[in-house]
């Protein structure tokens, strides 16, 4: 496999499965994942990343959906993307959003939150159902703001100055050892999400 190849960026989605009896909702695809091609030219998302997603997101989700005792969801469709890349250069499909679907914005209460939007597409419904769908979804999907906060981090021209770059460094250190989804939420590939709700 040429090298070119080997570098090219691979998006992915994988499906997760909920463990549980109880509740409604069995699965949930994400799509948007970054991954890697094998010299095999396999296709593959790291462990780590598998393991971030489904510590701060799947099994959140699972457990919530569980506790919200109007959702019927039973499978969920989630795009991850970055916002402020063109969906052009984005290199997979995000299904475009419309002025029916629901978004939930980040609270500003919630500034050091890495996530900017949830976008809830409407399926075509209207009225009450329409209304039921949106109370659901903040119910269950607010939280990820929450889940996905980051400790403050410092600008990097006051990070590089001799005096702190030390203790930057043994701070990240600890951090990576102690929290280890912190480093990976401040270097996050995605800021928005698109939610199909099945």
């Amino acid at each position: 496999m040429s090298q070119s190849a080997r570098n090219e960026a691979v998006f992915l989605h994988v499906g997760f499965q909920s463990s549980e009896e109880e509740g409604y909702l069995r699965t949930i695809e994400l799509f948007g994942i970054p991954g890697e091609r094998l010299d095999n030219g396999q296709c593959v998302v790291s462990k780590k990343v598998l393991s971030f997603l489904d510590d701060l997101m799947i099994r959140r989700i699972f457990y919530r959906s569980r506790k919200t005792t109007r959702c019927k969801f039973k499978s969920l469709k989630i795009w991850l993307y970055d916002s402020n890349i063109d969906k052009d250069k984005r290199g997979y499909f995000v299904p475009e959003t419309s002025n029916q679907d629901i978004i939930i914005p980040r609270n500003l209460t919630k500034p050091f939150s890495q996530i900017k939007s949830i976008h809830i597409l409407s399926n075509g419904l209207n009225g009450l159902e329409l209304k039921s769908l949106e109370e659901i979804s903040k119910s269950l999907f607010s939280p990820l703001f929450d889940d996905f906060c980051v400790v403050l981090k410092l600008p990097g021209e006051v990070r590089s100055l001799p005096l702190i770059s030390d203790w930057v460094r043994i701070a990240e250190n600890f951090i990576e050892k102690s929290a280890p989804n912190e480093l990976m939420k401040q270097n996050l590939f995605f800021d928005s999400l698109v939610i199909e709700v099945r």
